[in-house]
């Protein structure tokens, strides 16, 4: 193959304009001698893939550090409760703060003994650490609610 690539142009799939040969990094597996995606799509993909890994290396840890579980323990517990939340049988709602995916449901674990009790979604997550986890006043809040439904 030539190495001239002086005047010849092709179609970037990602940003979808024609570019020069010279606008695409070397690849000497493909038939024409360059990647697929233009230097700056490739970037820009190469960076988002990086970001992607990074969150998922962060949660690994996340997990492992505040709650002594592996990924591999998430899963088992997601599989056991169906996919829902262990409160209300709910799948989990709650979208990022991007606002692009759903959340993971979330790990619930005893403040005072660090045990992983459950997963929770979004809404009970909150709820339960609202109330401070006590008892009596979860049930004062679960008799006012009962007290004005049956009006």
């Amino acid at each position: 193959m030539s190495s001239d690539v002086s005047g010849r142009s092709k179609v970037c799939p990602g940003c979808k304009v024609s570019k020069s040969f010279e606008d695409y990094h070397r690849n000497s597996s493909r038939r024409d001698g360059r990647c697929f995606h233009c230097k700056e799509c490739h970037t820009k993909r190469s960076r988002a893939y990086g970001k992607m890994r990074d969150r998922n290396l962060n949660r690994v840890r996340m997990l492992k550090a505040n709650y002594g579980i592996t990924e591999d323990d998430y899963l088992h517990m997601f599989v056991r409760q169906g996919g829902v939340c262990a409160i209300c049988g709910r799948e989990e709602t709650h979208f990022s703060r991007r606002g692009n995916k759903v959340m993971h449901l979330s790990v619930d674990h005893c403040h005072k003994t660090g045990k992983v009790r459950a997963l929770l979604c979004n809404n009970c997550n909150t709820a339960l650490g609202a109330t401070g986890e006590d008892p009596e006043r979860i049930e004062a809040l679960l008799k006012y609610v009962r007290n004005f439904n049956e009006g």
